[in-house]
């Protein structure tokens, strides 16, 4: 996150892609919140498994091609904003050095 927030606030390079991170996003609050180890063990063995950060990144930009079933808590949707942020971030600098179309008139075109 502060790679990104860097990144935008400063104008600097990203020093790590979004795409490198491979992991899941946070547990619910409900984990973070269990007074005991055994209420902890009870309710991770209720939990479906965690989504992994880049699929659920991903899946917002695969425009209209799926239904997003997760429930994300307040941390994880943070990391996916700071993702998108990121995503953007280095589309926009690519397209400053590129000589193509721009990133920007390119998703205009897929959204609209």
């Amino acid at each position: 996150m502060w790679d990104t927030q860097h990144a935008v606030l400063f104008s600097q390079s990203l020093c790590m892609n979004a795409a490198e991170l491979k992991l899941s996003l946070p547990w619910n609050e409900c984990l973070w919140e269990a007074e005991t180890a055994e209420e902890w063990q009870r309710l991770h063995l209720q939990e479906n498994s965690q989504p992994l950060y880049l699929s659920v990144l991903k899946s917002y930009f695969n425009n209209g091609t799926g239904s997003r079933p997760w429930k994300l808590n307040a941390l994880s949707r943070i990391l996916i904003l700071h993702g998108l942020m990121s995503v953007a971030w280095d589309l926009n600098r690519r397209d400053q050095t590129s000589l193509g179309m721009s990133w920007s008139a390119a998703c205009l075109q897929l959204f609209s």
